[in-house]
């Protein structure tokens, strides 16, 4: 999915003679702490909350704040995950999307494209998720998904976490099966280090436990 696949979200914009006033007075009816500043639709960028809030009049337009705008934002012909990346990077609640000559086409919610991401079928069909640590050395997609389909099983989807300073990784992968016990059963006998994982097979405070270990290491 590209960025401009996202433009149906309704975020107001501002334009560099608004005021300070109104610009937080927009950010609270649409529950966002950043919005979009244009003029003659070129994209002049982000302004924050915070920035809003440190000004001494209500009434000061926001040419006067230019210097603490972010430049953040997404060309439209790029993926949805880097949208996802840049709201990351910049701790947005929203991110612009342009077109290939910086003109503004219009901007999404951080909440929006999490929904976006939700609705993916990577995300919302049936299947066990597996987390896997290693080093970036042994890391082999071709030789965990074999060893997933000889259980006649699928890899639906999968994404890699980098340690800082570190020569580990995390590999989390998502599988077409809710009970992947046999998959964690071989993957222990070829010695892969599994860190965590959500199967319908796990129960009580077991799978309670497998499944907070998960989401802490997604950072959900």
């Amino acid at each position: 999915m590209l960025a401009e696949e996202l433009l149906i979200d309704d975020i107001p914009i501002l334009n560099l003679d608004d005021t300070v006033d109104q610009a937080l007075e927009w950010m609270d009816e649409f529950k966002v702490s950043h919005l979009p500043v244009i003029n003659n639709k070129q994209f002049f960028g982000l302004v924050e909350e915070e920035a809003l809030l440190n000004s001494q009049n209500p009434n000061e337009p926001l040419v006067s704040l230019q210097t603490t705008f972010k430049m953040a934002f997404v060309f439209n012909h790029q993926h949805v995950f880097e949208a996802v990346k840049r709201i990351s990077e910049n701790k947005l609640s929203v991110i612009p999307i342009l077109d290939s000559k910086n003109g503004y086409l219009g901007a999404v919610s951080s909440q929006f494209l999490m929904q976006v991401i939700a609705d993916m079928p990577v995300v919302k069909q049936p299947g066990g998720i597996i987390v896997l640590e290693m080093s970036l050395n042994d890391y082999s997609l071709f030789e965990i998904a074999r060893i997933v389909e000889e259980n006649d099983a699928k890899i639906l989807g999968s994404f890699i976490t980098r340690f800082p300073e570190s020569t580990k990784m995390e590999l989390t992968l998502k599988i077409n099966r809710e009970d992947i016990t046999p998959i964690l059963n071989s993957l222990e006998r070829f010695d892969y280090n599994i860190t965590a994982s959500f199967n319908k097979g796990l129960q009580g405070e077991d799978l309670a436990d497998r499944y907070n270990q998960l989401m802490k290491y997604i950072n959900i």
